[in-house]
């Protein structure tokens, strides 16, 4: 038995019923021309001879309803749609075509209301005969959104200003206008039983994984949640451990950078009404990469890859291997640098790890007051209070200019990293190194040092290793993956995500 016969036609009764309380969805009645003559549907009408039935949603409706949407509901529609129909044309005339009613297995009997929820939230209107029962729906209106500008996330020089919007069909659009081959697919899929947020998943089906794209595309279809706000919350679901340190997928606002990924095996997942796209797998080597690398010399790129490695232990380690030395192993420091450490520190009420946590709580504090405040207020709030504070916790005796030259580095360091959420990772392992060196020192900062590389190398993405191609190691991957190569030569993808095609 089909769909359609174990649930019965939306009436007037009942979708006022299913809309209660949304004002902005409106339901309006017209007289059906085939009235008189269809006794049949006297059931299927709540008071009096069938009414054709018109739903929209006036809030994202414009004058596309008033000038044509209602006037061809008035004219006698439903004949040339059914004749159209019965004709076996695919195209409906005046833009309308055919609402399929699709039987939901998961939640028997409200095939008819997700389905129009589908569209009717999409600015579309709505015609539902119930002499045919048959609906279709035309657009009748325009969902919010805003043009393509510069991704706030990743700055550009010299690269592309376009950058993704929270429409899933602009982004789709942007990515195919750099990459146009029939090899890059584009699934939708919807995920929440109430929000039916719209999710893309594209991949180029000659490069990547068939395993990885069946495993990303059945976790999406399992997925068992009300609603899905934000991507954050999709990369949790999609790995399934909530609870890791560093991330496990990446993120990236600019199609360019998105294009690059598509071109060596990994795949791009995209959330309606998040301006990010989700990259996967991820691993170190390219949470630590930039979008604008293709777009400076190769030379110059290298070398600053190189650096932001130098500034990633930076950030990480050197406030606990200062406290460690300072603490437990001031035999080990240079005695010039021991004198003016020394020298430095006369007077000062607070020993060696309090200044170094009040040094590190202050440069979250501002970074904190950074993000949050506008762009420009927070910029000058960081800049001019960072060097206010500082001066006067120097001049009031509070803390040494070591520490506040060693929280700084810190601070710096830090910036140059690409992911915000690597560098929210390495606040917590700095910290977590922090504490096991000024409680056991040097021998606290060396297993803070082992367990971090231990845990990272447990870690996968979808099957690919966290530290890949570290460990495991693979030589050429691992060149590959530090450096770029002159563009005249023909650079490999990367071994470890397994691509159908190897080179590029």
């Amino acid at each position: 038995m089909s769909g359609e016969q174990r649930e019965a036609f939306p009436t007037y009764a009942r979708l006022k019923e299913w809309y209660a309380g949304n004002d902005d969805v409106a339901v309006l009645r017209f007289p059906h021309p085939d009235g008189c003559s269809a006794p049949e549907a006297e059931a299927l009408t709540d008071d009096g001879p069938p009414q054709l039935l018109l739903l929209y949603c006036s809030s994202m409706a414009d004058v596309r309803l008033q000038n044509r949407v209602l006037p061809q509901a008035r004219a006698g529609l439903p004949q040339r749609l059914q004749a159209a129909a019965g004709d076996g044309q695919e195209e409906m005339p005046d833009g309308w075509r055919p609402l399929q009613h699709v039987e939901d297995p998961g939640k028997p009997g409200s095939s008819w209301q997700t389905r129009l929820n589908s569209v009717l939230f999409q600015a579309e209107a709505v015609l539902l005969d119930p002499v045919s029962r048959r609906a279709w729906s035309a657009l009748a209106g325009s969902v919010p959104g805003r043009t393509p500008s510069e991704a706030a996330t990743e700055v550009s020089v010299r690269g592309p200003k376009d950058g993704f919007v929270e429409q899933i069909d602009v982004n789709t659009s942007l990515i195919r206008f750099r990459l146009r081959c029939p090899a890059l697919k584009c699934e939708h899929l919807w995920i929440g039983d109430r929000s039916r947020s719209k999710v893309a998943l594209l991949y180029e089906s000659s490069i990547a994984n068939p395993a990885l794209v069946e495993g990303i595309r059945r976790k999406l279809q399992e997925l068992k949640v009300d609603d899905v706000a934000s991507t954050r919350q999709l990369q949790d679901l999609l790995v399934g451990k909530s609870w890791t340190l560093v991330p496990l997928t990446t993120y990236t606002g600019r199609p360019d950078f998105a294009v690059q990924c598509l071109m060596t095996g990994r795949v791009i997942i995209m959330l309606e009404g998040n301006p990010t796209a989700i990259v996967a797998p991820a691993n170190l080597f390219l949470l630590m990469k930039a979008a604008e690398d293709l777009q400076s010399n190769y030379m110059y790129v290298n070398f600053t890859r190189l650096l932001r490695y130098l500034c990633l232990f930076i950030s990480a380690f050197l406030p606990g291997l200062y406290v460690a030395l300072a603490l437990f192993h001031v035999d080990q420091i240079p005695f010039s640098l021991l004198a003016t450490i020394l020298n430095a520190r006369r007077g000062l009420p607070l020993n060696v790890e309090q200044e170094m946590i009040l040094a590190l709580l202050l440069i979250e504090i501002f970074r904190e007051a950074g993000v949050r405040l506008p762009g420009a207020i927070g910029q000058t709030l960081t800049v001019v209070g960072g060097l206010i504070i500082g001066d006067a916790a120097v001049r009031s005796g509070l803390v040494s200019p070591v520490m506040i030259v060693i929280a700084a580095m810190t601070f710096v360091a830090g910036s140059t990293l690409v992911n915000q959420s690597l560098s929210g990772a390495v606040t917590l392992i700095r910290f977590y190194c922090y504490f096991c060196s000024f409680m056991l020192g040097i021998f606290g900062f060396m297993l803070a040092v082992i367990s971090v590389a231990v845990y990272l190398a447990r870690l996968e993405s979808f099957g690919v290793p966290f530290l890949a191609p570290l460990s495991p190691m693979r030589p050429k991957d691992l060149l590959n993956g530090l450096f770029i190569v002159p563009f005249r030569r023909k650079p490999e993808r990367p071994g470890y995500l397994d691509v159908q095609d190897p080179l590029k």
